[in-house]
């Protein structure tokens, strides 16, 4: 895998025949093969069009067309007819007459009749029979559709006309421009007769800018200093200082999480959880606080395991490619290639080109000019790769050592090791057996193969069952009991000795890579399951037939390893990544400077981020879209300059209140115009966080893997398993992690308010909290002040401190007399006077009042 050698968790064991875990570098060449019938002469086309066609229209195309597939059969080419349906081939190229077309209209087996209504007149039997017979041609009106031809309305769609340079509207007029974006906004809003709201004051632009790029409130120290700040500079310190932070990276490491599905379990029944998953979401942390260039942010996540100089957080940036849902027993292991191809294509198009082309995968796209072939010639890309769960990465220039130590640890314990698997051999034997047993008969030969046996698209086929197999027979000495685990216990501790003789350890992760340097063949529709050895041609691996641009790939593997310059991957994604991060792709940088942007208003000026096309919104800005799209390649693909270039803008820095309200509600309702700023409420992880931040229980360690909900860590760092998402996140909207996520839905429902009110997790929260300003603080007023500095980051006011200085007296007596209650009935005493307790518990109230009010869970 690029210059480093790639162990997978699937070890090799010595019960194991035949079986190749890892195959990344391969041998031998492979060409699809394609079964060629005898040319059909023009006569037996004319007596198609004459009287096989009116036949099939008038009796099979209702129920077996594109429009509709009964039994998952299509009459309407030749080769459906090779493919055929759920019961098989309809058409039996090497004998005609053995065809199951033939069978079904002949009525010769009574559980396949057709047309079920009825069987047809002897004179049209005798016609389609001879058209089997004779190989079943059929004229290029059928078995040839017309490509779909793009009309001047299609290329001239905004989102896929070049990037053009725009210059900002000249407002020399008017004083509130501040930089480019304030010229393009505020031209937009004189068009609809609008200004601009009044800019915040400082106190609200502290806590927006905390939030935003840090996702934590600012401490009552950072307040302060700010507001102390006279120099006309004191703002771009603010920001530049948070884009320093390492919290950035995981504020907006989060965001990119939501895009790409990343999850640490696998989804489906089990949610088995993946326990190297972490590395890639910390390597997302990472590029984002050291401002790697988006480009090679891009190509280290397409193609980190082909770059020519080996790295290992580039190769870990793979796990892109891996964070597809994954069912550990799904027998049917074709079908699941398919769908893991299929989510790694339509993820990759949402992500990177803004286009939703899931519609594409069965037909051409009936709103957007994509084809059904756009959609397999980008998953071509993806078409010979193996995302692996469990690799040891070595570098290759440690390789060498690895192996040698590896060998001598083998053979220091071989003895031990063979005593160990004595104990298990027979249920191993029967467990691996059965297991073996579970796969389709076309499945289970393949295993017993030596992998130069097999084709490209075999050994991804034995890779996944041999995974399942591996898992099910790995696990027969958990169920060891008496004697026998008393003789494996006392192994272990024999084996453990020579743990001075093991190689180096090295990091374990989630990583992709080829599984050669030959790729399987990528058929027009996928790969079906019930003939998944088939071969349905081979779409070559190119970018959107609208764009005019020719292939970026293709099959010959030497063209391709010369580009790549990697022996052991086909080089497809690296020739991906390439034109995705060329600096004239119109989809790749408009889309994620309208991430930027709708991470920072809560609305990208494009609404649908995650689709451009017909069925999305258009940009409320184009020009300033394309303005920054520009800019966006001109600083190096920098997102720091990009953060920079927008916060320092007027329009960033407009109030969420004053103004003309009256006149915005009627104009701009809902801000798309940008009239004032969004007020917005806390993500699920903002507000964990913030819980965290003003009780002063946060873990600020970074990195590493995850952890419980019930801990004080980031909820970066919380396990996120897709069947039983972590309670705050479940009920506050967060991402299922099974789609990409481009926007967060907001919604208002009972169970938050009692989670927040009730929640045992955030009662102690408000205790911490109460602890906390109790610790700093030993009057009420200085209390009440201390509090609203933590919650809100200002002081609260006289008539605020007046109000909770009479609740704190009230809500005391009405403790206190419970307290009173509960020790005349229980007779319990903690040392305290009822007194103390009752206001430590009215303190308590007052902090998770605070932490419930709409002030602490909004940003204006």
């Amino acid at each position: 895998m690029g210059d480093a050698v790639v162990f997978t968790g699937m070890r090799v064991r010595e019960w194991r025949v035949g079986c190749v875990v890892a195959v990344l570098v391969v041998s031998g060449l492979w060409r699809t093969s394609t079964v060629h019938l005898t040319a059909n002469e023009p006569t037996a086309l004319d007596s198609f069009e004459s009287a096989v066609r009116p036949l099939l229209t008038e009796h099979c195309l209702r129920c077996h067309s594109d429009k509709k597939q009964e039994g998952g059969l299509r009459l309407d080419s030749r080769d459906a007819l090779l493919w055929g349906g759920d019961s098989g081939p309809a058409l039996d190229s090497e004998e005609l007459d053995a065809s199951r077309f033939l069978t079904a209209i002949l009525y010769a087996d009574e559980n396949l009749q057709m047309p079920p209504k009825g069987k047809l007149p002897e004179s049209s039997i005798a016609i389609l029979k001879r058209w089997i017979l004779s190989g079943a041609p059929f004229s290029s009106a059928v078995n040839d559709e017309p490509r779909r031809t793009f009309s001047a309305e299609d290329r001239d769609y905004w989102a896929f006309r070049p990037v053009v340079e725009v210059e900002p509207p000249e407002l020399s007029d008017h004083e509130w421009v501040r930089s480019p974006i304030d010229a393009f906004v505020l031209s937009k809003l004189k068009a609809q007769a609008l200004e601009p709201s009044p800019l915040a004051d400082k106190r609200m632009l502290i806590r927006r800018l905390y939030f935003d790029l840090l996702g934590l409130p600012p401490s009552p120290e950072a307040v302060r200093a700010f507001l102390e700040e006279a120099s006309p500079q004191a703002y771009e310190k603010v920001v530049d200082r948070l884009l320093a932070s390492p919290r950035y990276g995981e504020r907006w490491g989060r965001h990119w999480l939501d895009l790409v599905r990343y999850a640490d379990s696998d989804g489906f029944r089990a949610d088995h959880i993946r326990p190297h998953a972490w590395r890639y979401r910390d390597y997302v942390v990472s590029a984002f606080n050291v401002d790697l260039p988006y480009d090679r942010f891009v190509t280290e996540q397409i193609a980190g395991d082909e770059l020519l100089e080996w790295r290992e957080d580039a190769v870990i940036a793979t796990g892109y490619l891996c964070q597809a849902p994954y069912e550990y027993n799904q027998v049917d292991v074709p079908q699941q290639l398919t769908a893991i191809a299929d989510d790694v294509t339509e993820v990759t198009a949402e992500v990177f080109l803004a286009l939703g082309m899931k519609c594409a995968r069965c037909h051409d796209h009936k709103y957007d000019p994509l084809l059904q072939e756009d959609y397999y010639r980008l998953q071509a890309f993806f078409t010979p790769m193996i995302p692996y769960a469990d690799s040891v990465l070595v570098p290759e220039s440690r390789k060498g050592a690895y192996l040698v130590r590896q060998e001598e640890w083998f053979a220091a314990t071989h003895d031990v090791r063979e005593r160990m698997e004595d104990l298990v051999r027979v249920a191993r034997k029967v467990e691996v057996d059965r297991a073996i047993e579970r796969f389709p008969e076309g499945i289970q030969p393949l295993l017993d193969r030596e992998s130069s046996e097999l084709s490209p698209y075999e050994r991804q086929v034995v890779y996944y069952a041999w995974r399942q197999v591996d898992h099910l027979g790995g696990r027969v000495e958990r169920r060891l009991k008496g004697e026998g685990k008393k003789k494996w216990e006392t192994l272990e501790k024999e084996l453990s000795q020579f743990d001075h003789l093991k190689p180096e350890e090295y990091p374990r992760a989630m990583v992709a890579a080829d599984i050669g340097s030959v790729s399987p063949s990528t058929p027009i529709g996928g790969r079906d399951a019930r003939n998944w050895s088939a071969d349905r041609g081979d779409v070559l691996p190119g970018v959107l037939a609208v764009l005019d641009q020719q292939a970026v790939g293709n099959n010959d593997a030497a063209t391709i390893t010369s580009i790549a310059g990697r022996p052991d991957s086909t080089g497809r994604r690296s020739a991906l990544a390439r034109w995705l991060t060329r600096p004239d792709n119109q989809l790749v940088t408009r889309a994620m400077v309208n991430r930027l942007w709708q991470y920072h208003f809560g609305r990208g000026l494009v609404a649908t981020a995650n689709d451009f096309g017909r069925q999305g919104e258009r940009p409320t800005h184009p020009e300033l879209l394309d303005w920054l799209a520009r800019r966006f390649v001109e600083t190096g693909w920098s997102l720091k300059a990009m953060h920079r270039l927008i916060l320092l803008s007027n329009t960033y820095r407009q109030s969420s209140r004053g103004g003309d309200v009256e006149l915005r509600s009627e104009r701009d309702p809902d801000t798309k115009w940008l009239s004032r700023r969004r007020s917005r409420r806390l993500e699920s992880e903002g507000m964990r966080d913030a819980l965290l931040a003003v009780s002063g229980e946060m873990d600020d360690a970074l990195g590493g893997p995850a952890v419980t909900e019930a801990g004080q860590r980031r909820s970066l760092y919380i396990r996120i398993r897709r069947n039983e998402m972590p309670p705050m996140m479940d009920t506050f909207d967060g991402p299922d992690s099974f789609t990409s996520c481009a926007r967060r839905d907001v919604t208002t429902t009972a169970p938050q308010a009692l989670l927040l009110l009730n929640g045992a997790w955030t009662v102690e929260r408000a205790t911490a909290f109460a602890e906390r300003v109790a610790r700093a603080q030993d009057t009420a007023e200085s209390r009440v002040q201390f509090a609203y500095e933590l919650a809100f980051g200002r002081s609260a006011t006289v008539e605020e401190v007046d109000a909770a200085v009479s609740f704190f007296q009230e809500q005391s007596r009405l403790v206190a007399q419970a307290l009173d209650d509960e020790v005349a009935t229980d007779g319990e005493s903690t040392g305290e006077t009822i007194e103390e307790r009752a206001q430590s518990a009215a303190l308590v109230d007052f902090c998770h009042m605070l932490l419930n009010s709409n002030e602490f869970l909004y940003v204006d």
